[in-house]
């Protein structure tokens, strides 16, 4: 459940209103594409506890990571970011038959959402996510968008708003888990994070890679986290420093690429290429 709060969902009709307002992209990625690694497993287990399992299914031509998270003491549990619904996705579900109690979005960008309509269809679980009016506009598949989609999965059509509209500091239960929500802009304006305090550990979404995405390299990796529609230098600068004071043993959950520590991250290249890049 989400505490309650003053966030609301707004009609499509009223979204769509907004359609002609939107800044024009400055990043095209039009033709990118993240080979997935062929070593990487259709679903890898990637922590089991007493208190809970995360399981990680690879999805969509850039490699994102959707997350199944399940309560380990009532077995309930959510899907973070079900970017396709891809026969791998479809296959984990049968094989680990998670009760699914959430559907969880970082942010509504195609190759986090691309699934969700099927998800939702397939388990009626509520969806969380920011209320953000681009958020809600990208879930619709609308203009400027359109090079996000080269990407989109064909049970996207008709994509569900969220039932439960998530803002900073609210919490999402799952089970005996309480996800805490992070409003973290900057790749989008309604991007969030979801902590677990009490277990160490940060479902990131696109905040912050530790490493470069191999299509992009030291030259567009920042480009194309801020470059983009809602993307925003200034907030994303403020969203790091925030990140950045998280304890070095919290394990980082990467919306791509490998997870980290943030005694990692600390150690990584990348937030000097970063700071340089904000500044500029």
């Amino acid at each position: 459940m989400v505490r309650p709060t003053d966030a609301q969902v707004e009609s499509r009709e009223d979204l769509l209103r907004r359609v002609p307002s939107l800044d024009r992209v400055s990043f095209s990625a039009s033709e990118l594409q993240i080979e997935r690694r062929p070593e990487r497993n259709a679903c890898e287990t990637t922590i089991v506890t007493d208190r809970l399992s995360v399981y990680t299914i690879p999805l969509t031509p850039m490699d994102q990571n959707c997350r199944i998270l399940r309560c380990e003491k009532t077995g309930e549990s959510a899907i973070i970011d079900p970017g396709s619904s891809a026969e791998r996705l479809r296959n984990a579900l049968d094989t680990l038959d998670p009760d699914v109690k959430a559907l969880i979005l970082t942010h509504a960008h195609p190759d986090h959402c691309g699934g969700l309509k099927a998800m939702k269809d397939r388990t009626g679980a509520d969806v969380y996510s920011h209320p953000h009016w681009m958020e809600q506009i990208m879930l619709m598949g609308v203009e400027p968008f359109k090079w996000l989609y080269k990407f989109k999965d064909p049970d996207m059509t008709g994509a569900p708003l969220p039932d439960k509209p998530v803002r900073h500091g609210d919490s999402i239960q799952v089970g005996e888990l309480r996800l805490q929500a992070m409003h973290t802009p900057g790749h989008s304006p309604g991007h969030l994070a979801y902590y677990l305090p009490d277990d160490g550990i940060l479902f990131s979404g696109d905040l912050l890679f530790r490493e470069y995405q191999p299509a992009l390299g030291r030259n567009q990796f920042l480009p194309a986290i801020t470059d983009i529609p809602g993307g925003n230098k200034a907030r994303y600068a403020k969203t790091i420093q925030a990140f950045l004071t998280l304890p070095e043993d919290t394990l980082v959950l990467s919306g791509h690429l490998d997870d980290y520590t943030m005694a990692q991250m600390q150690q990584s290249t990348i937030l000097d290429d970063i700071e340089r890049g904000l500044s500029s």
